[in-house]
């Protein structure tokens, strides 16, 4: 698990649960059809944003979790930008330098 602050991505020692209950914003983009995102897990007031194809938390049950702001989608261009900027991060920083 990662967390970023100030411009800085560091390795935190928390389990999924615990990044998850602590988050304000959670950012869902897991590319498996029957994945879902435990409600249960999501603090009141949280935002919560699907990139993913699919749903990945059940829509209903997200939307009874005090004061969460849900946007279940977003456009094609958004997802073509978030692929670009992956693309450059593994560039940037995974691979070795020439």
């Amino acid at each position: 698990v990662y967390a970023h602050d100030r411009g800085v991505d560091f390795r935190v020692a928390l389990s999924p649960e615990q990044a998850v209950r602590q988050a304000t914003v959670l950012i869902l983009g897991v590319p498996l059809p029957n994945f879902r995102m435990p409600c249960s897990w999501i603090s009141p007031g949280a935002v919560v944003i699907n990139v993913a194809a699919q749903p990945n938390i059940c829509e209903e049950s997200i939307l009874q979790v005090p004061g969460v702001r849900y946007v279940p989608k977003i456009g094609r261009m958004t997802v073509a930008m978030l692929q670009r900027n992956l693309a450059r991060l593994i560039y940037n920083f995974h691979l070795p330098s020439a």
